[in-house]
């Protein structure tokens, strides 16, 4: 029990400001990764835990003045930096591990579309399962898929 290491990255530090604290007071300790740590953790990691960015639109019955920043320029960025997401993260997982990629968006470009669109690149994984929540049952709206590395 409690044998696992917790290991987090993000491209913006300030995002993980607070997460040794917030873990602390959780009962968990967290080591914070800067991009050259990554190296040591290739192929190594059960679970990788994608969160990419998105264009939020699961959140916009909470926050309607989101979607006014929406357009098909930022969208066609996005997917290029979820696809390049979830492309990096797959050399991190070893062999019988999982990615878990998750958005706050409604729009299956971001979800399914996506998913599909790295399975078709990687047959070394599969679908362990997917699901949209939608905001009129969970509060926001999410998409998350579990895919198994194979090979």
């Amino acid at each position: 029990m409690n044998r696992g290491e917790l290991l987090a990255f993000d491209i913006d530090d300030k995002r993980l400001v607070d997460l040794s604290y917030r873990a602390s007071r959780a009962g968990a300790k967290v080591k914070l990764l800067k991009k050259l740590d990554l190296v040591g953790y290739r192929t190594s990691c059960d679970v990788v835990f994608v969160d990419a960015p998105c264009s939020g639109s699961g959140t916009w019955r909470r926050d309607p003045e989101a979607k006014w920043k929406f357009n098909e320029t930022w969208l066609e960025e996005l997917k290029h930096k979820q696809a390049g997401l979830l492309k990096e993260s797959s050399c991190y997982v070893k062999i019988g591990g999982v990615i878990v990629y998750v958005v706050c968006s409604l729009l299956p470009v971001e979800g399914d579309v996506q998913v599909n669109h790295f399975l078709s690149k990687n047959s070394n994984f599969k679908v362990l399962s997917r699901i949209l929540l939608h905001p009129l049952v969970a509060g926001d709206g999410f998409f998350r898929a579990v895919l198994r590395r194979l090979e």
